[in-house]
């Protein structure tokens, strides 16, 4: 607990006793103390950044050729990489940059609800062919937000008449002939956690209830071991059969340091949100909720020398799983132990931090209901720089 202590003082955080105690209370620092212990499998290699990736591609020394997909693996699928698709004019609510011609039918059904086309690869071609109207699409987003969002919470900002602009731009640009590609005319929304020039980005937070960001993030100006209950394994299994339906060979590979990289994704994850809250932890300590103030102060209880050590653990197991996956294309496996959490309840991280701690692509698709009419999950994992096959096989599970 001095540790704790010492490494709060200088960071220069006053912090309150109760939480103090509560990361105590909780077994932080014996689970640090284990945490040390493991730590000592990966003493003899160097940290994980800085070390080369692998599976990173063709300029990797001594790595051969790009991980790719296999020639008998899922069918090629449609993909809104390399469209010309920046965010346009919202917030929550925007348009890509397309357009769309006022001369159209719409197509059956499109009046009702319920049947409404749900899917870019369904609008798309309609928006290209001029059966469906980038501003009424808009219109319609806008008026299902104004209906449900008081209910759903879901906006923290909605950029009304910059949607609209950008929809009619989009509308005359297709009409021109300018259509470029299936984002094009389809309403997005921009996470709150995503820079979005000249607009508000709270990061869900008091303390940034004002704060305008001056850039867009990277992703906006791109904008293209736990038991499982029955219900996840028979979902698991239908996933792996509508891949193996696409063409698959599976196979069953073993990755015996999980529990290892589960632990590394964590003591990082923590101690990387500490180092990027510290400066408003000192000036707005008490805005920060109970529950997310008190996962911040418990990362102090690590130290510089712990980060270093699950730097080198991580780059340890990375060569483990390079090796097992050598041969393979595509990892299958649950997201969650159970259906998807209710929003009071705390959702398992168990089997998607891992693939964060990597740095190797992944994407969860649905995959039926569990209990209580709760959706199920299943995780699709690439290897590195090989989001192309990631997406062919997410559409084979999801078709």
């Amino acid at each position: 607990m001095e540790g704790l202590r010492t490494n709060l003082r200088s960071a220069g955080i006053a912090v309150r006793e109760e939480d103090v105690e509560r990361v105590v209370a909780e077994g932080i620092p014996d689970r640090a103390a284990v945490f040390r212990a493991l730590l000592a499998a990966g003493d003899d290699c160097i940290p994980d950044y800085l070390s080369g990736w692998s599976l990173a591609g063709p300029d990797a020394p001594g790595d051969g050729e790009p991980a790719r997909g296999s020639a008998a693996g899922p069918p090629p699928a449609a993909s809104c990489a390399g469209a010309d698709s920046a965010c346009a004019g919202a917030r929550d609510v925007g348009t890509g940059k397309a357009a769309q011609t006022h001369r159209r039918t719409s197509p059956p059904g499109w009046d009702d609800r319920e049947h409404w086309p749900s899917t870019i690869a369904e609008l798309a071609p309609l928006v290209r062919a001029g059966a469906v109207s980038p501003v009424e699409l808009t219109e319609r987003a806008l008026t299902r937000i104004e209906e449900d969002d008081g209910r759903a919470n879901a906006f923290q900002l909605v950029l009304v008449e910059e949607a609209r602009s950008a929809a009619r731009h989009a509308e005359d640009e297709v009409a021109r002939g300018g259509w470029r590609g299936p984002l094009h005319g389809i309403p997005v929304a921009v996470k709150d956690l995503l820079a979005m020039k000249g607009t508000v980005t709270t990061s869900g937070s008091r303390i940034l209830a004002d704060h305008v960001t001056d850039h867009d993030a990277a992703a906006v100006e791109l904008h293209l071991g736990e038991p499982l209950q029955d219900a996840v394994a028979r979902s698991w299994a239908r996933a792996n059969r509508a891949l193996e339906q696409a063409g698959a060979t599976l196979v069953q590979i073993d990755l015996d340091e999980m529990h290892l990289l589960r632990q590394v994704a964590l003591l990082t994850l923590c101690m990387e949100a500490a180092a990027h809250h510290a400066p408003m932890l000192r000036t707005h300590y008490d805005d920060y909720g109970e529950c997310c103030r008190g996962r911040l102060v418990a990362a102090f209880t690590f130290s510089a020398q712990d980060f270093l050590g699950a730097q080198r653990l991580r780059h340890w197991i990375r060569g483990r799983w390079d090796a097992a996956c050598r041969h393979v294309d595509l990892l299958s496996l649950p997201c969650q132990p159970g259906v998807a959490p209710l929003l009071d309840m705390r959702a398992s991280t168990d089997f998607t931090n891992l693939f964060n701690a990597l740095g190797w692509p992944a994407i969860s698709v649905p995959c039926g209901y569990g209990e209580h009419y709760l959706p199920l999950a299943v995780q699709l994992v690439a290897k590195p720089w090989d989001e192309a096959t990631l997406l062919r096989a997410a559409r084979a599970v999801d078709a």
